[in-house]
C-alpha cells in the first residue's frame, strides 16, 4: 500500500518516488507484489467527502486482496492524519485475518504531531500498533517506535531512503565542479508549503540580493506557490529567483545537473528524498537539522546543517557557499560518497528483505 499511481498520472511526492524505485528494483524480483495505490488525487487534497469515498473504495479493494491472495505480509507506507488512520486500520484488519504487516511512516510530521498534540497520542499508538514490524527511516524514527509507541527493538528495522538511483549517481560521477563561478546556482525541490521553509529561503534571498549575484530555482508546486511568486515580485527578486513548477524524470535529473547547491530549510522532515537525489548528483547541500538528518549527516562534512525557521543562519550558509568554492566542492564530494554508500536501492532492498523475514517469523 503506497504511491503507485497509473503511468502518466500527475501525482508527485516522496512516497511516490520511493515506491516507483522499489517496484523497479530487485525487490520486485525477490517477492511477488500486489500493488494498491493510496495517493491523494490532488494537492491541496480534495474535499473530505471525496476523500472518504475514495478511501472506502480502497479499503474494500484491500480487503478483497487480503482474502483472495492471502499474502505473507503487507507493507503499508503512511504519512500523518487521514493517511495514518487509513493505514493503521488496514494493519489491524490484516492482523485480525492472520496476516502480519509492516508499517513505514514517512516524513517527520507524525513525530511532531505526537509530541505537540497530546490528545492524539493514544490514537497514534493504537493505529501504529496494528502492525507487526515498524520500519524506520533512521535512528530518530527507531527511538520513536521503541520509546513512545512501545515496539520491542526486534520488531523495528531501519531502512534508509533509497533514491540515489544509478542515473543520478552517474550525474554526480561525471560532474565537474568549476573552480570559480560568478553566480552560484541554488536549487529547491519540494512541495511549496509553508513548513518546507520556502519563505525563510525567500527572505534570505531578499537579503543576499543586495550584496551578491546568485540564482535560485524553485521546483515544485503547492498551496503557497502563488504567495511565494507574489513575494518574489514584491521584493524585486525576478532576476534571482525562478519557478519551474513540478519537475520529474529526465527533466529533474537535468535540473540537478545544472545547479551547484541544494537548499531545503524544512521545519520537519524524516530524511528527504530530494536531499539524497541532490547528494547523488554531487550538489552541496544546505538543510535544517530536523528529523533523521542530524543522526545520519555530519555538519560541515556531508552538508551544512542549520536550525529551522532561522533566516540569518540560512543566509550565512548560502554566503559560505558563494564565498568559499573549496568548501562547496568538499561538501558535494562527501555527500556524493555518502549517497553511494548508504542510499542506493540495493541497500534498501537488503534491509527490507530482512524486515520481511522478521515479519513472517514473528507471525
Amino acid at each position: 500500500m503506497g504511491g503507485f499511481p497509473p503511468e502518466g498520472a500527475k501525482v508527485y511526492g516522496g512516497i511516490v518516488t520511493s515506491c516507483r524505485a522499489l517496484v523497479n528494483s530487485q525487490f520486485a524480483e525477490i517477492f511477488q507484489l500486489e500493488l494498491l495505490d493510496t495517493t491523494q488525487i490532488s494537492n491541496p487534497p480534495p474535499m473530505f467527502l471525496v476523500r472518504l469515498v475514495l478511501a472506502s473504495r480502497r479499503f474494500m479493494n484491500y480487503l478483497v486482496k487480503l482474502i483472495i491472495f492471502r499474502p505473507d505480509t503487507v507493507l503499508l507506507f503512511t504519512s500523518r492524519g487521514a493517511s495514518l488512520v487509513e493505514k493503521g486500520m488496514m494493519a489491524w484488519v490484516a492482523r485480525c485475518l492472520g496476516v502480519p504487516s509492516m508499517i513505514f511512516p514517512r516524513g517527520g510530521a507524525l513525530m511532531v504531531d505526537y509530541d505537540e498534540q497530546k490528545w492524539q497520542q493514544f490514537w497514534i499508538r493504537f493505529l501504529l500498533k496494528g502492525a507487526k514490524i515498524f520500519l524506520c527511516q533512521g535512528p530518530s524514527w527507531q527511538r520513536f517506535a521503541i520509546d513512545k509507541i512501545g515496539f520491542p527493538q526486534q520488531q523495528t528495522e531501519v531502512v534508509l531512503n533509497w533514491t540515489a538511483t544509478s542515473d543520478l549517481l552517474l550525474v554526480g560521477t561525471q560532474r565537474k565542479v568549476e573552480e570559480t563561478n560568478p553566480e552560484i546556482r541554488f536549487l529547491f525541490v519540494g512541495w511549496l508549503e509553508r513548513e518546507k521553509g520556502i519563505f525563510e529561503l525567500l527572505e534570505a534571498c531578499a537579503a543576499l540580493a543586495k550584496e551578491r549575484k546568485f540564482l535560485l530555482t524553485i521546483a515544485g508546486r503547492g498551496r503557497v506557490e502563488r504567495e511565494a511568486m507574489e513575494y518574489v515580485k514584491s521584493k524585486g527578486l525576478d532576476q534571482h529567483v525562478s519557478f519551474s513548477g513540478w519537475v520529474e524524470g529526465a527533466s529533474l535529473v537535468e535540473l540537478y545537473s545544472k545547479h551547484d547547491v541544494f537548499v531545503l530549510p524544512s521545519w520537519t522532515e524524516g530524511f528527504p528524498n530530494s536531499m539524497i537525489e541532490a547528494m547523488a548528483c554531487k550538489l552541496a547541500v544546505i538543510v535544517t537539522d530536523v528529523g533523521n538528518i542530524p543522526d545520519l549527516v555530519s555538519d560541515g562534512e556531508q552538508a551544512l546543517l542549520i536550525p529551522s525557521r532561522n533566516v540569518e543562519a540560512l543566509k550565512r550558509a548560502m554566503l559560505l557557499m558563494m564565498d568559499n568554492p573549496s568548501a562547496m566542492r568538499g561538501l558535494a564530494q562527501c555527500g556524493h560518497l555518502m549517497a553511494i554508500e548508504k542510499f542506493s536501492v540495493g541497500k534498501a532492498v537488503d534491509s527490507l528483505v530482512t524486515a520481511v523475514g522478521k515479519c513472517i517469523n514473528l507471525s
